[in-house]
Formats: structure tokens, C-alpha cells, sequence
């Protein structure tokens, strides 16, 4: 503070003896015609220091402690101390006491008293102070200037900052109105079911190779219920998100999207619109032909979403889509048809289409004549079960106590057995938890269903009895289309529906861990948050595969 008033003081001074010079410098031009030219320099020159020393003050009566420029200027070798001392000396080389001469004397007497001040012998001097006054106020000039030049940089900054925030809050919005499934949950669940070491046979194919070189465009990979093409979809999706992040000289995308069956609807709106969504938040834009649909608010169609979709995958070189479960969508057909159309499009030929599905017909009919299809009935995929096995056998505690003869025993018949399902390999492991003793163990494994059907059948059979109509009314609830229900929802709606049931259990003693427990691997508590008609927030349950479903609502359960 004390710096303050100093710096505040000596400004204040220059000001005052500026404006004095100033007013001599006038007196002496306008009582002579022949006055020396150095005072018209003085004159402009002061004229001009006053102005920036007046600026000056303004800034620090403005800005006072903040005014950081003060800290550069303020010391006794600088601009501000070296500009007052070389005022003050040509003041006194002028002299105010010359003045007061003039002002009471007759103008005709101005020229002698003139000649006494000896101006030609001090014209050099005053020259040479002009020169340190001028370069001093240059050198406040200059750092002034470059204040300003700071400031404005930082308001532009600033503004700039808040267009970001603004184009952020913008692009948040549109992507909230566009976004109508989010299907990453479905990716996080697939892929914590992982297992390292597995789905690398696809990567070491020709036609991954191909695909990844451009020389194929679609790659479909189909396989029997249960073959575990979810998580190999969620493997890729981590793998093509490797492969763009890599290599750094390209501007590559990917983008996924996993369809299922309890959502009970056509998907390939939905998809189209999440795979937009991806890849706007990876450009951290949206293009225009999104910005107008979101300002006309109506749903947009097929072929608008397609449009949107040619603007953004423009701004890549290559963008990498993967989509699951083609076949649980309803009206198959239709996103498969949409995907195959676009590939053959030559402005989409920046994208690289990888999806999945069971060998259903209408698919094939859609795909067969653009893309390369791997089946994954291979005895890769067996040597991915062995690996899954093995790992889960060696991992869980529940059979670290077992011999090690029967673990091999296990793992070979359940290898066996599989036929290239994981899920039904899943489902027996979950079986084998449950059992007390070896001999138990031993029995599961020479009495091994030989599907999904069958090892679905046993399980409800092995559920006791007075649980097992318990269990009935719960799937059956988790097989309805018409709403995603949380455990605190299907307690409610098992309650209800075993009103009129005389084989269910006293519900008072039901809770969610009893469901849990009775319907076994048959469910599982999705990721996504699902709201309740009293506004409460929980964990859908739903049905664990697709093949539980379709075992319900066939005519083979017993």
C-alpha cells in the first residue's frame, strides 16, 4: 500500500509540473513571434506526457493494489522516477521566475527578457532532458499498450471459454434429445464378463485382417444361442477403440450399440441415433443437420438420422461400428437391411461394420451379398471355453477345496459338453456352487443336460416345491414387455400375482434375496437404473439371456 501512494504521488507531481511547463511554454509562443521552435517541441511533447500520466493515474485510482503493471514501472532506476526527475530539471532549465517576469511586464519588453534566460546556451540540455522524457514516456507507452494487449486477451479468452461452455451445454442438450437407449450398460456388463486370453482367434482371422484393411467392409459374425458373441462384441468394441487410439496419424471413430430383447422394439432408430451420439462426443461437435432437428423438436425419421450420421462420419477417416444382437431386435430384418444399404453407399465409405447374430434366415437374406461371415462354430471358440473354464474353476473359492482330480474331470466334461455355448457351460458352473459333496459333483457331471432347454428345465425342476410356483411367477413377470421392474417392483408384482395362487409361499417371508436364490442363474440385476411408479430409482431385474425367454414362452416347458 505504501508502494501505492508513492507511485500515486510521484504521478500526481509529473501531472502538476507537466501542466506548468505547459502553460510557460504557451506564455512564451504567444507573447513572440520568433520564439524558439524547441518550445513548440517542449510544448507537444509535455502536452503528450501529461495525457499519459493522466491515463496512469487513472488506472491506479481504478485498479489501485491490482494494477500489477505498478510493480514493473515503480522503481528507482524505471519510467516513472526517471520521466518526474527529467521533467523537474527542464523546469528549472526553463524557470517559472522568467515567467513571472513576462506576465508583469509589457510584451514590448518580452525579447530582451527573453535573451536573458540565455535560451541558446541551454537548448542542448533541454534537448537532451526532452529526449530522456521522451524515451521514458515511450517506455510507459509500450507497457501500457502491452497491458491492454494482456487484457484484451484475456476477455477474448474469457469469451472464448464461455462459448465453449455454452457450445458444451448446447451439444449436451441436443445429445440428451437425441440419445433414446443407452446401451452401454449392456457393453460394461458384457465385457466385466471377459475373460483374458479369449476372442484373440478373431483378431488372428483373415477376415478381421481384411477388415481392419479396408478391404472388407462388413464382417458378420453369427453363432448358436449362448455362443457368447455379446462378449466377443464387447472385446471388439475394446479392441477397435485400441486400434483408433494408436494410431495417432489418422482421425479415426467407433462407435457401438447392442440390441436386446427386453426392450421389445424395432432398434434400428434407436441405434442409428446412439452411434450419432458417440461420435458427436468424440468430434466434441454437432453438425448443423443435428442442430435443426433438435430446434424442430419432432422425432426425426430413418432417413434424416442417416443424413446426420453422413455429416458426422465425414469429419473421420475411418469409423468403426460394432452391433450386437441383430436378432433380438424386432423386425430383424429391417436393421439389417439399414446397415447393409449404408455400406453400400459410397458416402459411407468411411465406415467399417461389424455386427452379430444368431444364423437366422431374413438376416442372412440381408447381409449375404455384402458380408464376410465367420461362423463361430469353430474349435477356436472351443479352445476359448477350455481357457474360460479353467480360469473360473482355478478362480473361485467355492472349488479350491475340491481334489484337483475332479476339477480336471469337470473341466473336461463341461469343455465337452459345451458345444460352443458359454452359457451353458455358465449355467452348470452355477449349478455345480450349489451342490454339498462330491458325490453330488461327480453325479452333475455324468448327468449333464444336453442344451439350454434341458439345463433350463433342471434347474426350475431342481427348485423345491413350494418354491418353485414362487420362482414361476417371477419369470414369467421379467418376460413382460411392458415394463422394466426393480426388485423392489417385483416383490410388489409377485406379491400380487400370487394372490390367488394357493402353491406360492407365505409372501411375509419373500424377500430379494429368496428370489435371488431360487431363480438362480435365470436372472440378473442390470446396470441400468430403472424408475419406479412412486418416483424411487433401482437396479432393473431382468432375465439373464435371451434363451430364457424363449424357453418361458415356448410350448417345451413342462
Amino acid at each position: 500500500m505504501a508502494e501505492l501512494f508513492g507511485v500515486a504521488a510521484s504521478i500526481i507531481a509529473i501531472i502538476q509540473i507537466s501542466d506548468r511547463i505547459v502553460s510557460l511554454a504557451k506564455l512564451y509562443i504567444e507573447s513572440s513571434r520568433d520564439a524558439p521552435k524547441d518550445l513548440w517541441l517542449i510544448l507537444n511533447e509535455i502536452s503528450t506526457v501529461k495525457v499519459v500520466f493522466e491515463n496512469l493515474k487513472f488506472l491506479i485510482d481504478t485498479h489501485g493494489a491490482d494494477f500489477t503493471l505498478l510493480s514493473q514501472l515503480n522503481n528507482p532506476e524505471g519510467p516513472i522516477a526517471g520521466c518526474r526527475n527529467a521533467i523537474a530539471d527542464l523546469e528549472s532549465l526553463i524557470g517559472t521566475d522568467a515567467a513571472q517576469t513576462i506576465i508583469r511586464g509589457k510584451r514590448g519588453e518580452l525579447l530582451s527578457i527573453f535573451a536573458k534566460l540565455a535560451w541558446p546556451l541551454k537548448e542542448t540540455k533541454a534537448r537532451k532532458l526532452l529526449d530522456d522524457i521522451t524515451r521514458h514516456k515511450t517506455t510507459i507507452n509500450l507497457a501500457l499498450a502491452n497491458e491492454a494487449a494482456i487484457d484484451i486477451k484475456r476477455l477474448r479468452n474469457g469469451l472464448g471459454n464461455l462459448q465453449r461452455v455454452v457450445d458444451r451445454t448446447e451439444l449436451q442438450s441436443i445429445l440428451g434429445w437425441l440419445v433414446t437407449v443407452d446401451p452401454s450398460p449392456n457393453h460394461n456388463r458384457a465385457f466385466d464378463l471377459h475373460e483374458q486370453h479369449t476372442g484373440k482367434w478373431l483378431l488372428r482371422s483373415p477376415e478381421w485382417h481384411n477388415w481392419l484393411l479396408l478391404e472388407t467392409r462388413f464382417l458378420w459374425l453369427h453363432g448358436i444361442p449362448g455362443s457368447g458373441k455379446t462378449v466377443l462384441s464387447s472385446y471388439i468394441v475394446h479392441e477397435v477403440q485400441n486400434v483408433s487410439q494408436k494410431n495417432s496419424h489418422s482421425n479415426n471413430a467407433w462407435a457401438y450399440y447392442y440390441c436386446y430383447h427386453g426392450r421389445n422394439h424395432d432398434e434400428t432408430s434407436h441405434c442409428l441415433r446412439w452411434i450419432i451420439n458417440q461420435l458427436c462426443r468424440q468430434m466434441e461437435s454437432a453438425p448443423l443437420s443435428l442442430r435443426t432437428l433438435y430446434q424442430l423438436g419432432s422425432q426425426p425419421t430413418i432417413q434424416q438420422l442417416l443424413d446426420v450420421l453422413e455429416s458426422v462420419a465425414n469429419c473421420f477417416d475411418l469409423v468403426y461400428v460394432v452391433i450386437d444382437a441383430l436378432d433380438e431386435s424386432r423386425n430383424r430384418e429391417n436393421i439389417a437391411l439399414t446397415f447393409a444399404n449404408l455400406i453400400l453407399q459410397e458416402r459411407f465409405r468411411m465406415l467399417r461394420v461389424t455386427a452379430t447374430s444368431r444364423d437366422e434366415m431374413d438376416i442372412r437374406r440381408a447381409l449375404e451379398h455384402v458380408a464376410s461371415p465367420i461362423s463361430m462354430c469353430n474349435t477356436l471358440v472351443q479352445d476359448d471355453i477350455q481357457i474360460y473354464v479353467h480360469t473360473t474353476l482355478s478362480k473361485d473359492s467355492k472349488f479350491r477345496r475340491w481334489p484337483v482330480e475332479l476339477l480336471l474331470e469337470i473341466e473336461h466334461a463341461l469343455v465337452y459338453g459345451a458345444r460352443g455355448m458359454f452359457r451353458w457351460v455358465f449355467c452348470q458352473i452355477e449349478v455345480l456352487r450349489r451342490v454339498k459333496n462330491e458325490a453330488a459333483a461327480r453325479k452333475c457331471m455324468h448327468e449333464l443336460p444336453k442344451g439350454l432347454d434341458e439345463t433350463y428345465e433342471r434347474i426350475l425342476t431342481a427348485i423345491p416345491d413350494e418354491e418353485r410356483s414362487l420362482a414361476l411367477h417371477a419369470l414369467w413377470l421379467l418376460c413382460s414387455p411392458e415394463e422394466r421392474l426393480t426388485a423392489e417392483m417385483l416383490l410388489v408384482a409377485i406379491a400380487e400375482s400370487c394372490t390367488h395362487d394357493v402353491n406360492c409361499v407365505d409372501q411375509g417371508f419373500v424377500d430379494w434375496e429368496t428370489i435371488k436364490e431360487i431363480c438362480s442363474c435365470l436372472i440378473s440385476v442390470s446396470d441400468e437404473l430403472t424408475e419406479n411408479e412412486y418416483g424411487g430409482i433401482g437396479h432393473a431385474v431382468v432375465l439373464a439371456h435371451y434363451t430364457v425367454k424363449e424357453y418361458l414362452l415356448s410350448d417345451r416347458i413342462r
